[in-house]
């Protein structure tokens, strides 16, 4: 019986596909004596899965990206950092495209916690993947696989403690051009931060070139906007990167700011007691005197004129007990009674 694969095919893809079949009839036979009846199409399996791995094999290894990170160095021993360079390193990461979505490179930092020899004062320390942390969350999805460069010159200096008074700097006010007034730090604070004594931890020789300059520690600054009254505020003391200074006690101060808000002229109101003249007319017109209780009113014409000496009374007051039965009114033509 004639196989079915032999039967010949027309057109240019049946040709191609028969003679791929011939060629791939001795592998066949192969395989099926080695691996059984099916051994042609494991064979064809593995071939599959080969490809696959290939495939996504880049894409579960994940993708690389670098990043610049700053170098903190904190020495032990009582030592303190003048100095160190670079401040920055490169960070190579490797992690998936989803892990990489979520992340937060600026929260990486690689720190430094070499120890010196006594009467060390510069060296050169290693750093590598281990010195970079995450300040916000571990690194478990994405790794670190270099750092570039692999070394950081350090220059140190012995830790020096010093208490002083004066240098604290006037603290800084921000939003006044949006403040409908003025605002600023009273005098009574002015005064306790020259008084206050504050200590220090730092560099010996930086501190004395501090001092020596006149240069005094910052604050943050204090945000006026949206205040209409005065208040107290606790603000941070804020030493320079570069003054050498690892430490302040206390590390804020109390300041009180005095605001004052101006009036709007706009916003006066007008008082309903006051008189409100709506025309020219009525403002021309007397006005009629007032009565009073004492001033007998003038009798109008027509009406008897009181009598000299005799008081008008007004309103004279009548007694229910004693009331007079009305008269009946007397015609002038009617004869005169006899007396």
């Amino acid at each position: 019986m004639e196989n079915q694969n032999d039967t010949p095919r027309s057109g240019p893809f049946g040709r191609l596909l028969s003679l791929a079949g011939r060629c791939a009839r001795p592998f066949e036979r192969v395989a099926r004596r080695l691996l059984g009846p099916n051994g042609d199409l494991k064979v064809l399996a593995v071939v599959l899965a080969a490809i696959l791995y290939s495939i996504v094999r880049p894409a579960a290894a994940g993708i690389e990206r670098t990043v610049s990170v700053p170098v903190r160095v904190l020495p032990q021993g009582g030592f303190t950092v003048v100095g160190f360079s670079p401040s920055a390193v490169s960070v190579t990461l490797r992690g998936t495209a989803e892990d990489f979505t979520a992340f937060d490179a600026e929260s990486l930092r690689a720190d430094l916690r070499p120890k010196p020899a006594e009467g060390v004062l510069s060296e050169v320390v290693a750093i590598g993947p281990k010195n970079v942390t995450n300040v916000l969350a571990k690194l478990d999805k994405i790794r670190v696989v270099g750092v570039a460069p692999e070394a950081i010159a350090v220059e140190y200096d012995y830790m020096s403690v010093s208490e002083t008074k004066d240098f604290i700097a006037r603290p800084q006010l921000t939003g006044l051009d949006k403040l409908r007034g003025t605002a600023s730090v009273s005098e009574e604070s002015l005064e306790h931060l020259a008084n206050r004594s504050v200590r220090i931890y730092g560099s010996e020789k930086k501190l004395r070139a501090l001092k020596d300059k006149g240069i005094r520690l910052p604050t943050d600054p204090i945000d006026v906007v949206g205040k209409t009254e005065s208040f107290d505020v606790d603000v941070a003391i804020r030493p320079p990167e570069d003054s050498g200074i690892t430490r302040v006690e206390p590390d804020h101060v109390r300041v009180h700011v005095v605001v004052e808000i101006e009036k709007d002229p706009d916003s006066e109101s007008i008082h309903v007691s006051d008189p409100i003249r709506l025309s020219t007319d009525d403002a021309e017109a007397p006005r009629p005197p007032a009565k009073s209780a004492e001033t007998p009113e003038a009798p109008s014409e027509g009406s008897p004129a009181a009598a000299p000496g005799e008081a008008q009374e007004e309103n004279p007051p009548v007694e229910a007990d004693s009331a007079e039965e009305p008269r009946a009114e007397e015609d002038p033509a009617a004869p005169a009674a006899n007396p």
